[in-house]
């Protein structure tokens, strides 16, 4: 995907532009302009702010004021240290005598674990820590340049929060519920336990009135004999019963107690889930915050969507549970609506011989062009490329319950577009589409990776 020719980026509280042009002329700048440590025509007065308290080890780059070379800011010893990258017919490197690298990105690569000593004994530091630039969404003023990759970013961003929130909400009612099944459990053992105590009272208590009759039989008159013995034998049978009764009831209380302590130790797991999960969330939101996302608009975002996963179906949410996310959606997700771009993206993956492609379930997941309530889902099956219809539906219709993102006229909702990849990764097709007999194999835009640009 092409980048920008500017971007706008958040620095020193505020937003600013900065150029990428002298990256994408050079001939040593082939993929410099995408990289985050690279901070095109900022000024030294800019870099020196952001590299303020920064560790040894810190570096970035931006442009000479040549419009050739390239100058590397490198923290050394609490100092910030400038060195020229040369750029002389296509080669590049720290001094003239030296023009070893094609590219200034590899340059970088080459240093990330030596020092530059071999330039300057003093630069006894290797490029370690990388100061990336902060990109502006273009939420505070959608004027503003930003490149389609960041444009999709917002989208993928809110995506993804949506998705670590559905997360979240499955593993606390799993928690929820299998902490009633615990409390259940309890209340059940201490029945058990209960009765099991009156049972031995009521051996004991039996047992001392056989001994005590027996104690007094010879003293008991002829004429009720005959019913003493009766009253006798039946203490007897009842102390028999009590004692049959007894080891099953301790096996039974044994038992339960054995299951409640494997469900004491699932649900210390599944407490550290809960709370995990939770720290996500909270480590997404505040991204999302950074990237200029409003926080309101955020907390909305997770009420809505753990409202859909209460509503959500108990199998699915743990078939979801157990499926793995393999890609975020920056991966997958497109904010270009048309469909013949949709279709050239993916007909160019499928004309590529790459054993790590698919020919079946390249897709992409994109805002429809017709509906702007529906998203499309553009994928490859049996050599064609196939479009979808998604729609989004908060509110149920008359006689059923089910809400979320489903395919048009199916009945299985999810509460994210994420958790939807995510069950479609598993889950062929076919059910919404007979001739779609696969599932969802590889994104268009594969190895992009929101924490890439954030």
């Amino acid at each position: 995907m092409a980048t920008a020719d500017s971007l706008t980026i958040k620095y020193d509280g505020d937003v600013t532009t900065i150029s990428l042009l002298q990256a994408k002329k050079s001939k040593c700048g082939d993929t410099l302009a995408a990289q985050r440590w690279y901070w095109g025509n900022a000024t030294r007065e800019m870099i020196d702010i952001v590299m303020h308290q920064k560790p040894e080890g810190s570096f970035c780059i931006r442009d000479c004021s040549d419009g050739r070379d390239f100058t590397m800011t490198l923290k050394v010893r609490e100092e910030n240290r400038y060195i020229r990258i040369h750029c002389i017919n296509g080669k590049c490197g720290f001094n003239t005598e030296s023009l070893e690298f094609n590219k200034v990105v590899d340059l970088v690569d080459d240093h990330q674990d030596c020092a530059l000593t071999e330039y300057n004994p003093d630069l006894n530091v290797p490029l370690s820590k990388p100061i990336c630039r902060v990109v502006s969404l273009g939420i505070m003023d959608p004027t503003l340049p930003v490149d389609e990759t960041y444009t999709r970013l917002y989208f993928a961003l809110k995506c993804h929060i949506e998705g670590v929130q559905a997360d979240f909400s499955r593993i606390a009612l799993a928690y929820n519920h299998f902490t009633w099944r615990k409390k259940t459990m309890e209340n059940y053992i201490r029945k058990l336990q209960k009765k099991y105590r009156y049972i031995d009272n009521l051996e004991e208590k039996f047992t001392k009135y056989v001994k005590e009759m027996e104690i007094a039989r010879p003293a008991v008159a002829n004429w009720v004999r005959d019913r003493y013995l009766e009253t006798m034998d039946r203490c007897e049978e009842d102390i028999s019963d009590i004692r049959y009764l007894q080891p099953y009831l301790k096996a039974t209380a044994d038992q339960v107690a054995s299951f409640l302590g494997l469900y004491m130790e699932q649900t210390e797991t599944m407490e550290r889930d809960v709370l995990h999960a939770m720290d996500v969330v909270r480590e997404w939101i505040a991204i999302g915050l950074d990237q200029g996302i409003k926080f309101r608009a955020m907390a909305q975002m997770c009420i809505d969507t753990a409202a859909l996963v209460q509503r959500e179906d108990v199998t699915l949410s743990h078939l979801l549970l157990d499926t793995p996310l393999y890609w975020d959606a920056m991966a997958w997700l497109s904010v270009n609506k048309s469909k013949e771009v949709a279709d050239k993206q993916i007909y160019t993956l499928m004309a590529k011989n790459d054993p790590n492609i698919p020919k079946d379930g390249i897709f992409l997941i994109r805002p429809s062009g017709s509906d702007a309530k529906l998203f499309v889902l553009s994928i490859s099956c049996g050599g064609k490329v196939h479009h979808c219809y998604i729609e989004y539906r908060t509110k149920a219709k008359y006689g059923e319950v089910k809400v979320g993102f489903a395919f048009k006229d199916t009945d299985t909702y999810v509460a994210s577009l994420t958790d939807f990849v995510r069950f479609y990764s598993r889950v062929p097709l076919k059910d919404h589409n007979p001739l779609l007999t696969c599932t969802l194999a590889y994104p268009v835009f594969t190895g992009y990776n929101a924490l890439r640009y954030v």
